[in-house]
């Protein structure tokens, strides 16, 4: 007759207490992701979501050089724990722009259309620098790409 394990017992119910305690840890940081994505990133640094709510903030509140580089980090962090993530790649080409990268910013937003051809920063970016540069007809391809996707955000392509 084999003998009963008493370590079974107590390794379940320590995986179900980490189990437990990574779903709670990972609630409550998508709860934060918009509220407060920088103590969400801190509770879950893969939350991606959380990221591009904080790059998004602090990018529309025209930030200087200094943060631009903080956020520069914060976009690259992002796509070392995420690197399929298109909104990152586009964020990263608006970081690089405003830093006065614009061949690096471009590269930037045609990898971000590689992971995701519909992604909305990197079409509206891919679409202004195509019309000031005289071509054409890759901005109304881009334009039609856009208005199919995106309908609601036909402002990005009004003259």
């Amino acid at each position: 007759m084999p003998r009963k394990s008493y370590f079974y017992k107590p390794a379940l119910v320590l995986i179900s207490l980490l189990v437990s305690f990574g779903i709670l840890v990972g609630a409550t940081s998508n709860f934060l992701s918009t509220s407060s994505p920088e103590i969400a990133i801190r509770i879950n640094p893969f939350n991606t979501q959380a990221r591009i709510n904080l790059l998004s903030a602090k990018l529309s509140a025209h930030a200087v050089l200094v943060e631009l580089v903080k956020l520069k980090r914060i976009a690259e962090n992002g796509i070392s724990l995420n690197p399929i993530d298109a909104r990152l790649f586009s964020f990263l080409g608006i970081i690089e722009k405003q830093m006065g990268n614009a061949n690096k910013s471009q590269q930037l937003f045609l990898h971000a259309l590689k992971l995701l051809p519909t992604e909305l920063y990197a079409l509206s970016r891919r679409f202004e620098f195509n019309v000031n540069n005289g071509e054409y007809v890759q901005a109304v391809s881009i334009a039609d790409i856009l208005l199919r996707r995106w309908p609601a955000q036909w402002q990005l392509v009004a003259p």
